[in-house]
């Protein structure tokens, strides 16, 4: 069966709807076990693209996965991911952020950090933010703002398609669907949240009194042909966090859970089946 017929089923089997602050959000929940992984994926803001991996999670976990609606403040994320736990009645879970994900992970650590069982990034930097970070966010913000929508998802879809790595077998079904996605489902405005929502977090954190640590374990999967991470990364998050660990998952570029989904996920299950992990 084509990926883009498997995903349409996925919808119709796992989607859910719900209304948060006036906006639409939604999720998904796979599964029915004791222990509940919350997967939160990258930039493209949409859950499904990464299926195959939230199935393979399912197997040993309830899995709940929120696509990310056009907000513009990393509270209204946070608030809409709370809300959706509430709804499922879970109170605490493993959280596994990728990318995007994963500075939304950690956005989770430093102001709701009850919710977390424990952490799981993936082909994600730890969150120290600079001045000309700060620059660099609000400049792209304004050339959002100022460009036509096409222009920009064309920028859009042109830069997250050179990260995103596949099984080579469906390598090409793979990038019509993520075309497809860009044309059809991400607006300008979904666009701009991704960058704003950055931006806020970083003048959350830069505001907020975050000297008290957190016990929470953390574990950094961490592909060694991923070039969007910066060598200093690892030295990084143990400045910031105090029960992590490094742990090296091969050659997977930077979406190992799209490229080998079966493995990411045993790995997974294997990381969190350590004691004072899971």
């Amino acid at each position: 069966m084509e990926v883009k017929n498997r995903i349409e089923l996925f919808i119709e089997k796992y989607r859910k709807l719900i209304i948060i602050n006036g906006v639409k959000w939604s999720y998904y929940k796979l599964g029915n076990k004791k222990e509940y992984v919350t997967f939160l994926s990258g930039g493209l803001k949409k859950a499904k693209i990464g299926f195959e991996t939230l199935e393979n999670l399912s197997g040993n976990y309830t899995v709940i996965a929120p696509d990310y609606p056009p907000v513009r403040t990393v509270g209204e994320i946070l608030d809409g991911i709370e809300i959706i736990l509430k709804r499922e009645g879970i109170k605490t879970t493993v959280i596994i952020g990728q990318s995007y994900g994963g500075i939304i992970a950690q956005a989770l650590y430093w102001f709701k950090p009850d919710y977390i069982k424990s952490l799981i990034i993936t082909s994600s930097g730890p969150i120290i933010f600079t001045t000309a970070q700060f620059a660099i966010l609000h400049l792209v913000l304004v050339l959002i703002r100022i460009l036509p929508e096409k222009i920009v998802k064309k920028l859009f879809f042109s830069n997250i398609i050179k990260v995103l790595t596949f099984k080579e077998i469906e390598k090409n079904e793979y990038i019509q669907l993520v075309k497809g996605i860009v044309n059809n489902e991400i607006s300008k405005e979904d666009v701009y949240s991704f960058f704003s929502t950055i931006l806020s977090f970083g003048k959350k954190l830069k505001n907020a009194d975050i000297s008290v640590t957190q016990d929470i374990p953390i574990r950094v999967l961490k592909s060694e042909d991923d070039h969007t991470q910066d060598p200093k990364d690892d030295k990084m998050f143990k400045s910031l966090y105090n029960n992590i660990e490094i742990i090296n998952i091969g050659k997977f570029s930077h979406t190992a859970y799209l490229k080998n989904p079966r493995y990411f996920a045993d790995k997974v299950s294997e990381v969190l089946a350590i004691k004072n992990c899971g």
